[in-house]
């Protein structure tokens, strides 16, 4: 089988948030300030043109909603209120709570930048996200970095609320002559892709997957191995190795069926597992 590399996600496409700028790092030495409280209504300083901003006043549409944290082992729920308030559930108990401000931030050359920031229930700062140019966002990128981000739940590309668990995903999956089989053992669980290429080769992957109960669904962040099988007419097996760094998601969609995420090369694309075992 012809190898190729194929950059892949199944949560969502990143994309640069337009309307930040060439931002100052926003660190304590930051000139930041208030500009308003998004629970009363805006009024426009005497010495700043709001005009210049194409955000409407006092909006924040583009935050309204529940968000899923992506790439965390223990992936935070962040729920935002109408009124400016804001809930972060931790995965494992426990939540802060907070409401959002929105604030400018002074370069030195004079021009400003223009923020969401979280204030936690003590007034400090949890986290500052860029006010985007337009419309509600599918995606929250934090700081200047982008860390954390946070995926709008309806924006995620499978149901997420289907009350499945980490079991529900143990046992023997077919589509047409591939087959995964899963287990779980005392580290998590244990995903084995058997792609049977002809009866003297198949080609194989091994995920060791963590279950994310906010997500509802099993994934690897790295460590995959994809192999190829060759048997010999005198019984022996040949075994040669293309990458053990890979990762890949499974998902259990509405209609009960497997779906497999290879992030690396897009194997399971357009392929549904039925449960037969």
């Amino acid at each position: 089988m012809k190898k190729k590399t194929v950059l892949a996600t199944i949560l969502c496409t990143l994309f640069a948030v337009a309307g930040c700028g060439n931002a100052a790092q926003a660190d304590a030495d930051a000139d930041v300030t208030p500009v308003v409280d998004v629970q009363t209504e805006i009024e426009e300083p005497d010495d700043f043109e709001l005009e210049s901003q194409p955000l409407a006043e006092g909006d924040i549409a583009a935050l309204i909603g529940t968000w899923y944290e992506d790439g965390a082992l223990d992936s935070r729920t962040l729920i935002i209120d109408e009124d400016g308030a804001f809930t972060l559930e931790y995965a494992g108990g426990g939540a802060l709570y907070g409401t959002i401000e929105i604030t400018t931030e002074v370069m030195p050359d004079d021009t400003e930048s223009y923020w969401y920031t979280f204030y936690d229930q003590e007034g400090e700062i949890w986290e500052a996200v860029c006010i985007p140019d337009e419309g509600v966002q599918d995606d929250l990128y934090f700081g200047q970095g982008g860390d954390p981000h946070f995926i709008r739940a309806d924006a995620v590309s499978y149901p997420v609320s289907l009350g499945v668990l980490g079991e529900d995903y143990v046992g023997l999956w077919q589509c047409d002559r591939c087959s995964i089989n899963i287990t779980e053992g005392a580290d998590g669980f244990l995903c084995e892709v058997n792609w049977s290429q002809s009866a003297s080769e198949t080609e194989r992957w091994t995920y060791y997957c963590d279950y994310d109960d906010v997500l509802q669904l099993l994934a690897c962040y790295d460590g995959g191995v994809n192999e190829a099988l060759f048997y010999e007419e005198t019984g022996n097996e040949e075994v040669i190795e293309y990458y053990s760094d890979g990762s890949a998601s499974f998902v259990i969609n509405e209609d009960g069926y497997l779906i497999w995420f290879d992030d690396v090369e897009g194997y399971g694309d357009g392929m549904e597992f039925e449960k037969i075992g």
